[in-house]
């Protein structure tokens, strides 16, 4: 958690595993908040941010300390580019080109195993996210390791198809990191 400690440092942000709810919270998950006014970033900020870094600066994840932004303006305009080139991933076109992420079975959702078998990543005993790839569930940043931070953090919680959505593009990012 040493380089999350860290961009916590220099943005002055606070990362959140969850989106928290109820208008006392309304600066902390609102979207069209403008950026000077958040106070948190999510798990999916962070990737797109090291996404971006790493595409625009064509740097090895391996530098670490050289991913840290300068401040959190700096950190909300590579989140903003992450953003978009992750959602051009998702366009019909590249996804038939890349490994995407399933959630094919359909039970209560809830988090109560962790397990990586053969590309399937189990929540519980029937339930299960498909087309995980090695390197995407060891994929670390310094010592942190995002999917199952994630997925520990969920731990006995039902997954609200939101939930799901966020977890599968995370995924789609860290492939792309991870290539």
């Amino acid at each position: 958690m040493e380089i999350i400690k860290r961009i916590e440092q220099k943005t002055a942000l606070r990362l959140v595993l969850q989106e928290e709810e109820g208008n006392l919270c309304f600066a902390n998950n609102n979207d069209d908040l403008r950026d000077e006014f958040k106070q948190v970033f999510t798990l999916l900020n962070l990737l797109d941010y090291v996404y971006a870094v790493l595409k625009n600066k064509n740097r090895k994840i391996q530098l670490i300390p050289m991913l840290l932004p300068e401040n959190v303006t700096e950190f909300w305009k590579f989140v903003k580019i992450g953003e978009a080139l992750r959602m051009d991933l998702l366009t019909e076109e590249n996804i038939k080109k890349s490994i995407v992420s399933k959630f094919p079975i359909s039970g209560n959702n809830t988090v109560n195993t962790i397990q990586f078998i053969q590309n399937k990543l189990y929540i519980n005993d029937n339930q299960y996210f498909s087309e995980i790839l090695d390197n995407t569930w060891i994929f670390q940043l310094g010592n942190y390791r995002p999917l199952q931070e994630w997925l520990i953090h969920h731990q006995n919680n039902t997954l609200k198809n939101s939930d799901i959505s966020i977890f599968k593009n995370m995924v789609i990012v860290i492939n792309e990191i991870t290539k």
